[in-house]
């Protein structure tokens, strides 16, 4: 399947569902030391309620997706299944949320989360302050217009 193969696209009420569920495993498997109802079907749907989401799609599935909290330009939530990492689908739904953002785009990303730290830098994330929530730590990232 080439990079190409997917589409992005604002997601409907119908889509959050499906979301929810590649949040939450996603989420567990990337960053296991969280506690599991922080990252659940739940929380991401808690959350989405006050966000912008877009969804990837590829071949009618879900492939990934990013939560924008609007009034902060704040991202929220950006997860990309595991066999659509590299492909070009976590760029995409970040460069969406970006031009969506009425500033400069921030968000928290964990301290030991190095694929997810490398992936923002190299995209021109700066990292800025850090605090720690749920027993670990997170460094809040920017990236100007």
């Amino acid at each position: 399947m080439s990079a190409a193969a997917f589409s992005i696209r604002a997601a409907g009420p119908d889509d959050l569902l499906d979301a929810a569920a590649l949040f939450e495993r996603v989420a567990n498997a990337t960053m296991p030391w969280l506690p599991r109802e922080t990252q659940d079907r739940a929380a991401f749907l808690a959350a989405a309620h006050d966000e912008i989401v877009w969804i990837a799609v590829a071949d009618g599935a879900i492939v990934g997706l990013a939560a924008l909290f609007a009034p902060q330009s704040f991202l929220h939530s950006l997860f990309v299944d595991g066999a659509w990492q590299g492909k070009g689908v976590g760029r995409a739904l970040l460069e969406t949320a970006a031009a969506a953002a009425s500033g400069p785009l921030s968000l928290k990303v964990q301290e030991r989360n190095d694929a997810a730290r490398r992936f923002y830098a190299g995209l021109g994330f700066r990292e800025g302050d850090r605090g720690t929530e749920n027993g670990a730590t997170w460094i809040r990232l920017t990236r100007a217009l």
